[in-house]
């Protein structure tokens, strides 16, 4: 047993008893919270992302197509292999069938 690992385990398990102690009143409150944190936390990565040496440059490289490699079978090939991976039996299909179409 990891010491880190098992007090984790047990502080999220103390976590959940009481955030549901005291019924839908305060388990409505622990939604909030864990709801927005995960939105402010991004948001703090973002900005921090943004400010960084170099930000520019790779936000130009992201935004920028390179047409070049576009007609490369390669790149399609790579492409199909990468979705085809990621439609395993717990990830991809959800994908799919969240589509709609």
């Amino acid at each position: 047993m990891v010491g880190p690992l098992v007090g984790c385990m047990f502080l999220s398990y103390v976590f959940t008893y009481f955030s549901v102690w005291k019924g839908l009143k305060s388990t409505g409150k622990m939604v909030y919270f864990t709801c927005l944190l995960p939105y402010v936390i991004l948001t703090v990565l973002f900005i921090k992302g943004l400010t960084l040496d170099g930000a520019g440059v790779g936000l130009g490289d992201l935004f920028t197509p390179d047409w070049k490699y576009l007609g490369q079978a390669l790149v399609w090939k790579n492409a199909a292999t990468q979705i085809l991976f990621s439609s395993g039996v717990s990830y991809g299909p959800l994908m799919y069938y969240g589509t709609g179409r």
